[in-house]
């Protein structure tokens, strides 16, 4: 059990680019269910650990613009507000995912 427990926190030290697209899917399924009407806390949590994949993505590529956006969407009430701002992340994210792909 420990062994297996050892992999996976290795396993989450650097994150690929499928790692990110499969959050984004998660939270655009957040969004598609109207989890941002009433349910903000469910997309702040997603966005904290997108902000932590970012991070620890192993490329040279930036992503401070990304975790900017994400640390302004962690503190948007209006749901219209956080829709938006989710789809301008959602597109700086698509970029970094592309620059990722062309380096792997």
């Amino acid at each position: 059990q420990n062994d297996s427990k050892a992999m996976s926190s290795a396993n989450d030290i650097a994150c690929t680019p499928y790692d990110i697209s499969q959050k984004v899917k998660d939270i655009e399924a957040l969004f598609e269910r109207n989890a941002h009407m009433n349910e903000t806390h469910l997309i702040h949590d997603e966005m904290h650990e997108l902000e932590d994949d970012l991070l620890t993505l192993n490329s040279n590529i930036s992503v401070y613009s990304a975790v900017e956006q994400i640390n302004l969407i962690q503190v948007t009430q209006s749901p219209a507000s956080l829709v938006d701002r989710w789809r301008t992340l959602q597109g700086s994210i698509n970029e970094i995912i592309q620059s990722l792909q062309k380096t792997f």
